[in-house]
C-alpha cells in the first residue's frame, strides 16, 4: 500500500481542499513541480503546511514562486472547522476529480496529520491486475482497524469509465452524425461531378480531338471538382473555430484548438472528396472524340 487520500468538502473561495498522506502524488503519478511532498514529520507539532496545484499557484502568484507563501486553509479540530494559515511547501500538477471534460477547481492539499477527517480512502499503485490485490488490501486495513468499513474498491480505469459515461452517448451521437454527413457529402460530390462530366461529354471529346491530352482532361475535372471541395473545407474550418467553445466541455484528451486534429480532419475530407471526383474524371478521360465530333 503506497499512499492514502482523504477527501474533504469544498473550502470555499476559489479552491477545493483535500487531506492527503505522504506518497499520494507518487501513487497517482502526479508530478511535483516545485518543493517537496508531505512526510511523516508534518504533524500537529510542526508548522501547518500545504501543497497546491499549478492552477492555484498561477492564479495566486503568477510569474513567481509559490513556495514559502502563506495560504488561508480550512482546518478541522474537535469536530469544528476553522480557518488557519499554512505555508506552501510544494506545487504539483493539476488533477481532474469529478469530470474528465472539466478542469475543475484548483486544489489545496494538507497533510492528514494536520487536517484529519472521518472519511478517507486508500490509493494503491500496482504493476499487476488491481483487483488481484483486493484481498491483500482488506487484510492490511483490518490490521489497522478491524472495524473500518470498506466499500467501493475499484480500479482507476473504472473511475475513468464512469467519469466518461456522462458524455459518451453525446459523443457517439455526434460521431454517428458526422459519419453520416461525410457519407452524404461524398455521395453529393460524386453525383454533382458525375452529372457535370456527363453534361460536358461532347466538350471533353472535342478537347481531345483538338489535341488535349487525356491527363489534361483529368486535371481539368479534378480542378473543378476539388475547387468547390477545398472552399467548403475552408469554410468548415472557420465555422469549427467559431463554434468550438460551445462543445469544448464535451472533449476529453483533445484540446479545443488542437491544430493537428483540424489538419487531420481537413486532409481526410479532402482525400475522400478527391476519390469522389476521381471516378468521374477517369470516365471523362475515356470519351471517344469521334463520337463527340459526329454528334456535333
Amino acid at each position: 500500500m503506497s499512499a492514502k487520500i482523504f477527501r474533504v468538502g469544498l473550502t470555499g473561495g476559489i479552491a477545493s481542499g483535500k487531506s492527503t498522506a505522504a506518497k499520494f502524488f507518487g501513487a497517482l503519478g502526479v508530478p511535483i513541480i516545485a518543493g517537496r511532498d508531505f512526510d511523516e514529520s508534518d504533524d500537529m507539532t510542526r508548522r501547518r503546511v500545504a501543497i497546491i496545484d499549478q492552477a492555484l499557484a498561477d492564479r495566486l502568484w503568477p510569474n513567481q514562486s509559490a513556495l514559502g507563501k502563506p495560504l488561508n486553509v480550512e482546518a478541522f479540530a474537535r469536530g469544528d472547522f476553522f480557518r488557519a494559515t499554512a505555508e506552501v511547501i510544494g506545487v504539483v500538477g493539476h488533477m481532474k476529480y469529478l469530470l474528465l471534460t472539466d478542469d475543475g477547481r484548483p486544489q489545496v492539499y494538507q497533510p492528514y496529520a494536520q487536517a484529519a477527517r472521518e472519511h478517507f480512502g486508500f490509493t494503491v499503485r500496482t504493476t499487476g491486475q488491481p483487483l488481484a490485490l483486493v484481498a491483500a488490501v482488506r487484510g492490511e486495513l483490518n490490521k489497522l482497524d478491524p472495524d473500518i468499513p470498506i466499500a467501493k474498491i475499484l480500479p482507476m480505469d473504472e473511475y475513468v469509465r464512469q467519469a466518461r459515461a456522462a458524455t459518451r452517448f453525446t459523443m457517439l451521437l455526434a460521431g454517428a452524425l458526422a459519419a453520416l454527413a461525410l457519407i452524404l457529402a461524398c455521395i453529393g460530390i460524386y453525383g454533382v461531378t458525375s452529372y457535370s462530366v456527363s453534361q460536358r461529354r461532347n466538350e471533353m471529346g472535342i478537347r481531345i480531338a483538338l489535341g488535349a491530352q487525356r491527363r489534361d482532361i483529368l486535371k481539368l475535372v479534378l480542378a473543378q471538382g476539388m475547387g468547390s471541395v477545398l472552399a467548403g473545407v475552408l469554410i468548415g474550418l472557420i465555422l469549427s473555430l467559431l463554434l468550438m467553445p460551445a462543445i469544448a466541455g464535451l472533449l476529453f484528451g483533445v484540446r479545443p484548438m488542437d491544430m493537428l486534429t483540424y489538419a487531420a480532419v481537413a486532409l481526410f475530407l479532402s482525400g475522400v472528396a478527391l476519390l469522389a471526383c476521381y471516378v468521374p474524371a477517369r470516365r471523362a478521360m475515356r470519351v471517344d472524340p469521334m463520337t463527340a465530333l459526329r454528334y456535333e
